[in-house]
């Protein structure tokens, strides 16, 4: 149910970043029509007026420079009106495409972070699990060792074995494990050595005593 729902949500926000990013577009997509309608309506403004001069220029001779003067002025403002047009719709263009990337980064960043959420509650569902695990085997491992006293004394007193629990099994191992890393010691004697308590010797060092009679 959690990860349908994890997966509804990333589906929503894909779909509302695409709608908005469709808005987005459509709206510089009727800005640019209308810079282009624009220039074309100078455009043809500037072939009317360049054929004017050239009826002008045919039909007038010197005196009508001044007048010719006049149309070649107009002719260079919309010249220069439609530079400053294209240059205006080249910057919305790199404007739009700017939007473009700044949005798609944003929405690849926040599904990065939600994928990230989602694996770590994996792992914390994963964590508390083994922890579960854990306590029933320990629960199945004293029933075990409850069980093993029960079977050892109902075998008598003559065969009764001492069966260690879970912890003590644990002590006797971790014991075992740190005389093993220590150095070994034999100690040969006669009787004299018979009275030597070779625990109570030295803790940095594992001693066994025996006797020999000659």
């Amino acid at each position: 149910m959690l990860e349908r729902m994890e997966n509804f949500f990333v589906l929503a926000l894909d779909k509302i970043c695409t709608k908005q990013s469709e808005l987005f577009s459509a709206k510089m997509k009727t800005m640019e029509d209308s810079y282009i309608n624009h220039i074309k309506e100078n455009d043809n403004k500037l072939a009317k007026v360049l054929e004017s001069v050239s009826k002008i220029q045919v039909a007038k001779s010197d005196s009508t420079n001044a007048c010719d003067q006049k149309f070649f002025n107009k002719l260079n403002t919309l010249e220069h009106e439609n530079s400053v047009l294209k240059m205006s719709l080249q910057q919305v263009k790199l404007a739009t495409e700017l939007d473009k990337f700044q949005m798609q980064s944003k929405l690849d960043q926040q599904t990065s972070q939600f994928e990230l959420q989602k694996k770590d509650d994996k792992l914390k569902t994963l964590v508390s699990s083994c922890s579960e695990l854990k306590s029933k085997l320990e629960e199945k491992d004293d029933e075990l060792y409850s069980l093993k006293q029960h079977a050892c004394r109902d075998d008598g007193a003559a065969h009764f074995q001492d069966v260690l629990s879970r912890t003590g099994r644990s002590t006797q191992n971790n014991l075992r494990q740190i005389n093993a890393d220590k150095p070994h010691v034999l100690l040969i004697g006669t009787s004299n050595t018979e009275r030597i308590d070779v625990s109570k010797l030295s803790s940095k060092f594992t001693m066994e005593k025996r006797i020999a009679y000659t």
